[in-house]
């Protein structure tokens, strides 16, 4: 069957089951599996469109892995070794990093390590900005990007790969409350994170580590992730694109997410204060009509979308890897083509997923188009 045709035999199949309250993705029901395979259609045809030679879909909900799979690779001979490869690689969060930074936070938070209204220059000498909103930043100011600095102050940072250097940097940033409140900040991501490594481990001089052994405490080893993976090391930005994760490390943290209650840290972390709509690397949005929190970036020549939809106990993350030929060969002006082909292709497929979800509560149209659709809750009554 041609691509088109299967993808509107899906679709068609998918409308039948729409009316039937949304299954347990995980169950291994014909409907469950009917959805799933629609999504990767839907990805792997967005991911064609953006010239993307293969991307990477990761679903969670209700604390269970549902799926981590590579998405897009041919089915030529060695394709299977190719998926395999695909999804045993490891794929850069760039800004979408702050999401997980904060997530440790949560964690280092309950286990009584951190109070989110400390005051960062108070507990981390090296951070010292001489007046303004950035010097009376707590932890939660800082991760929630309302600290009073400008996204823009990290083009204006000479390059460097030391932490110092970033931090006196950060110190003449000051803007007396005249940052952009809620917009992501580098300059202010990596100077959070700094302040967290050393709120972790004191006696470790050497910055990057002590955030890498932070991390690898309250992130990676809470999800089973033995052997964490960094990137940006060489930079002195290094906290606010630091992380990068293998599909089922992906899923993993997904199913962490969906797993919290609404009312439990993690769940609060993700919801923004107000007058803002970023919460601690979430921002509150909407995808397919139904509120979520969404982290994305492109970092390394990789996209990426992540969703958590709350009312669904559901998260989704596409990654979409752009040709990195294309990128090599290409000017200014066409790499921020490929760049933006292949985050639409991410925010798309997160879209489309969300209008599945929100699709399947609606009430029923059509008893008979449901008639012939089972899932296994239903064989049990």
């Amino acid at each position: 069957m041609s691509y088109p045709a299967a993808f509107f035999a899906l679709l068609f199949s998918s409308a039948a089951l729409a009316a039937a309250v949304f299954p347990d993705l995980s169950d291994g029901s014909e409907a469950s599996a009917r959805r799933l395979g629609l999504l990767k259609m839907r990805f792997e045809g967005l991911l064609r469109e953006a010239r993307c030679p293969y991307g990477v879909a990761c679903v969670a909900q209700g604390g269970r892995v549902v799926m981590a799979e590579a998405v897009g690779i041919p089915g030529v001979e060695n394709g299977a070794e190719l998926k395999r490869r695909a999804e045993g690689r490891a794929y850069p969060l760039g800004e979408s990093s702050l999401a997980a930074v904060t997530f440790a936070a949560v964690k280092m938070s309950d286990a009584g390590k951190l109070d989110f209204k400390w005051t960062v220059s108070d507990r981390f000498s090296l951070f010292s900005p001489p007046k303004g909103a950035e010097k009376s930043a707590s932890f939660e100011n800082m991760l929630c990007m309302r600290a009073g600095f400008n996204p823009s102050d990290a083009r204006l940072f000479p390059a460097s790969s030391e932490p110092r250097d970033l931090l006196e940097f950060s110190a003449q940033c000051f803007s007396d409350g005249a940052g952009e409140m809620g917009k992501y900040s580098p300059i202010c991501a990596a100077a959070a994170g700094y302040a967290l490594g050393y709120e972790n481990s004191k006696l470790q001089k050497n910055l990057k580590k002590s955030f890498a052994a932070f991390m690898k405490k309250y992130f990676f080893d809470p999800l089973g992730i033995s052997e964490p993976k960094y990137r940006a090391f060489d930079s002195a930005l290094f906290p606010a694109y630091a992380v990068a994760l293998a599909p089922p490390e992906c899923a993993r943290w997904l199913a962490a997410e969906t797993a919290a209650g609404a009312d439990s840290p993690l769940a609060r972390r993700r919801v923004s204060p107000p007058l803002s709509r970023l919460g601690m690397g979430w921002l509150d949005s909407s995808r397919g009509g139904l509120p979520a929190q969404v982290a994305s970036s492109f970092f390394q020549g990789c996209a990426n979308e992540i969703a958590v939809f709350p009312s669904r106990r559901t998260a989704v993350a596409f990654f979409a890897a752009a040709d990195s030929r294309r990128l090599a060969a290409a000017d200014a002006k066409t790499r921020a083509k490929y760049r933006a082909l292949a985050s639409g292709a991410c925010s798309k497929a997160a879209e489309f997923f969300g209008e599945m979800l929100a699709e399947a509560a609606r009430p029923e149209k059509s008893k008979p188009l449901n008639a012939t659709v089972s899932t296994k809750k239903e064989d049990k009554k």
